[in-house]
């Protein structure tokens, strides 16, 4: 749950100190074992520290118990895999309508795992997402790509296509319901301010029409 920019520093803040403290055992003992052994040691270590920190203060950002966030950070590394699992499966489809379809499932999956990324409370509005949806999603995709690539192509295997074709279908749309979940307070927040907007300005054209001045 960690930005790519946050992983960054804490490699290359942990690299240097590491070298630091590879350089000062380096000076005061001439056994190199033990000083590449610090070196590894301190990396490790200091790693491990300057993580567990980085994600006490990202989840001191959310609402979420500390048990809360370990979970949802392993959810969505769960789910980064099974994307991937996505991306290489429709990569293998020979036709273009099925690529297009595959390619808006998997595209609607990220932007669901990209929001909870963001906003972690966010993942308790898609539970089903987590939990099942995208795992259905994964293992019809896969069935689909490898029957799609098949030489044979009997009335039996066209018939398997088509019902996987139509079920993907319906999934892509549970995704978007999956989707409209996680975006359900971000709207209503919208609406909210939309309401005050132009409570305030019918509020404001009232008091100039009362002054006269409009």
């Amino acid at each position: 749950m960690l930005t790519f920019f946050q992983h960054i520093l804490r490699h290359a803040t942990t690299f240097i100190v590491s070298m630091i403290a590879f350089g000062m055992i380096a000076d005061t003992n001439d056994n190199p074992f033990l000083a590449l052994g610090a070196l590894v040691a301190s990396y490790l270590v200091i790693n491990y520290v300057f993580k567990q920190i980085q994600f006490m203060r990202r989840r001191r950002k959310t609402s979420l118990t500390r048990k809360e966030f370990k979970h949802v950070t392993k959810q969505l590394q769960l789910a980064q895999t099974k994307i991937k699992s996505l991306n290489s499966a429709y990569l293998k489809v020979r036709s273009v309508n099925s690529f297009k379809q595959l390619h808006e499932m998997t595209s609607v999956a990220k932007n669901i795992v990209r929001l909870v990324r963001q906003t972690p409370e966010k993942f308790f509005a898609a539970e089903g997402f987590f939990y099942g949806h995208l795992d259905s999603a994964v293992e019809l995709t896969e069935k689909y790509s490898f029957l799609s690539r098949q030489q044979v192509r009997d009335k039996e295997i066209t018939i398997a296509l088509s019902e996987t074709t139509a079920t993907l279908d319906d999934l892509t749309e549970t995704l978007k319901l999956d989707l409209k979940d996680v975006l359900a307070n971000d709207i209503e927040h919208l609406n909210n301010e939309l309401d005050y907007v132009k409570y305030s300005s019918e509020k404001r054209k009232k008091q100039l029409e009362w002054r006269g001045e409009e």
